[in-house]
């Protein structure tokens, strides 16, 4: 077979948001897996083989160096300025939250490579201080926070009205809104500890929780919200509309914008913070930071090799293994370090208005057919690195189960056992086999689908692959819970909240038509849940079964994304960029070796 992985290109995870609107959400980076790929740490750099290139020259100091510019590789801008806008538009580097990851932390390349948190990892960016005591979390601002000296805010001082006001539009609690702000992220799931919020002077803010459980202050301080204020509504719609306007906190202003070309950003020269490295160094080190829309990966990876993009990074993989390899086989040793992240693996949501996918033995004949070895192995080219299977929850989670799973449960994903399957299906009424659909959208891998139906039509199984114009008609179709069609997911979910949404019966986004009285009680039993070590047994019960109840069918395992870095970049240490708000907190705190 030996075919060259088509990843399931950066669009996968980079449309997180969408995709989380699929069965399975989006997984995290995992870190912190059992199995981690063969001779090879989660987040580890490796340098290139030696070559001729055009390419920077390694870096000459690993001391901090102020000015010059950042070109990195960007897939898609989507016109969003407003502050509710979900990590996905992770552009947006005028924006801050109250809390951030604690950069001082030894292993921030290690933190930095997930889309899932806990508070110990997180600090204060905009909040200095904080206490939560009977429900209550009372949050001290620091007092030295502006606002960008531009349109809406003009430079003025960010106070508590500001945080309240954030939070009230996006929750429907106050200063003039009483229903939650409609937009692409979930604010009302995700901060539903929260009932009102209110202010003790201009840097004191306390908000009232309908609960005084930790797992409620661990969802409230890893739910990043961006901090704006009052003006951002008294613009018309055309300015909201307009990137002049866009504006917060950070520590880069956005000075330049060619649609379906680069976005470009100039420091901001009254940002507040300072390096916890360098504690005498005030942020950010860059003058200028370039986001460049590259529309496919052939031109990537010659810009890189040319020296005219810096970073090469996303949720998914940019590069093909052909092109990676290239990359590595040209450019000299020290102009470049490669850094591998271990993602989660493609899905299927099995829709169980489907007559045989409602049946257990079905979908795990299903999993049994296909040989995920052989696509981890060889379709994508990991040669004899370890599969990575996870349950219900990212593997990087402690809500994992999958270091105690059962052999017979394991080899249920890992094993392709084609007679077992076929005794399976015949036990549950199907010997001759059935047909069901299912939708992907353009960006996948459409020849990997393929693949795996060949797996499937050996048990007598047929599964028909369409394409939707777009990921959101793909996920009306799996909304859809009168047809029986399947869509795509990626497996592996970071926040209970999701879980919540996919997997039980009033979800908001139960495209797979679950209705498992067991999962939903593991579900409100894990959201009652006073103490993490409480959470931590409860969601590692709910990893287990939702994993014996194969309600995804995993299309081989976690994928392993690369991320390319310039020799001329210092300051990093193979943090994920584009997570969580990452680009927000490590940009400001990377420089280039040159100057230029």
């Amino acid at each position: 077979m030996k075919k060259t992985a088509k990843r399931i290109i950066s669009m996968l995870l980079s449309l997180s948001m969408v995709l989380a609107l699929a069965a399975c959400g989006s997984g995290g980076g995992q870190p912190g897996n059992s199995n981690p790929p063969a001779n090879n740490d989660n987040n580890t750099p490796s340098s290139s083989a030696p070559a001729e290139s055009n390419a920077p020259a390694p870096a000459a100091s690993g001391e901090p160096q102020y000015g010059g510019n950042l070109t990195v590789y960007f897939q898609e801008f989507y016109n969003d300025y407003d502050p509710s806008v979900a990590d996905m538009r992770n552009y947006c580097l005028w924006f801050e939250p109250l809390f951030g990851i604690d950069w001082s932390r030894e292993d921030t390349g290690e933190v930095f490579t997930s889309e899932y948190l806990t508070m110990e990892w997180m600090t204060g960016q905009i909040a200095e201080s904080y206490t939560f005591e009977n429900g209550d979390l009372t949050v001290k601002l620091r007092e030295d926070v502006f606002f960008q000296d531009k349109e809406p805010y003009n430079g003025r001082q960010c106070v508590a009205g500001d945080v309240k006001w954030t939070y009230d539009r996006l929750l429907g609690t106050g200063s003039g809104f009483d229903t939650p702000y409609e937009c692409m992220q979930p604010w009302s799931d995700l901060l539903n500890m929260v009932t009102s919020i209110d202010t003790d002077g201009d840097y004191t803010v306390i908000f009232h929780f309908n609960t005084d459980s930790e797992l409620a202050l661990n969802s409230f301080m890893t739910t990043q919200v961006n901090i704006a204020g009052h003006e951002w509504d008294e613009l018309t719609p055309e300015q909201k509309s307009d990137w002049h306007y866009a504006a917060g906190t950070g520590p880069y202003i956005l000075d330049e914008y060619v649609p379906d070309s680069y976005m470009k950003f100039v420091k901001n020269e009254n940002y507040y913070d300072y390096d916890e490295r360098y504690p005498e160094n005030k942020l950010p080190y860059l003058d200028s930071i370039t986001c460049q829309l590259m529309a496919d990966s052939t031109g990537t990876q010659t810009q890189f090799m040319a020296g005219n993009l810096d970073v090469i990074a996303w949720g998914g993989n940019v590069l093909t293994k052909t092109e990676a390899e290239l990359l590595e086989n040209t450019m000299a040793p020290g102009t470049f370090t490669r850094y591998d992240f271990v993602s989660a693996p493609p899905a299927v949501g099995l829709k169980l208005t489907h007559p045989a996918l409602a049946d257990i033995n079905v979908r795990k004949a299903l999993q049994m057919a296909v040989n995920s070895q052989e696509i981890y192995q060889e379709y994508f080219g990991y040669g004899d690195r370890d599969l990575n299977m996870p349950g219900v929850w990212a593997l990087v989670t402690q809500y994992s189960s999958v270091d105690s799973w059962s052999q017979e449960l394991k080899d249920s994903y890992t094993k392709c056992d084609v007679e077992g399957a076929k005794a399976l299906l015949a036990e549950a009424g199907y010997p001759d086999g059935f047909a069901f659909d299912v939708v992907i959208f353009g960006a996948l891998d459409a020849d990997l689908f393929t693949l795996v139906a060949s797996y499937l039509q050996k048990i007598g199984v047929t599964m028909n692959v369409s394409v939707a114009t777009s990921p959101m008609e793909m996920q009306q179709q799996g909304k859809d819970l009168s047809n029986e069609i399947s869509i795509f997911v990626s497996g592996g979910q970071s926040r209970i909240s999701a879980i919540q949404a996919y997997f039980t019966p009033n979800g908001r986004e139960n495209s797979t038509n679950i209705n498992d009285p067991e999962m939903t009680r593991m579900v409100e039993e894990f959201l009652s849940a006073t103490t993490m070590e409480d959470a931590e047994r409860i969601g590692k019960e709910m990893d287990e079964y939702w994993a014996g109840q194969h309600y995804c069918l995993y299309l081989g395992g976690a994928e392993v994304i690369s991320t390319f870095v310039s020799g001329r970049v210092g300051g990093y240490s193979g943090e994920r960029l584009w997570k969580n708000w990452n680009a927000n907190q490590i940009l400001p705190r990377i420089w280039v070796t040159d100057g230029k």
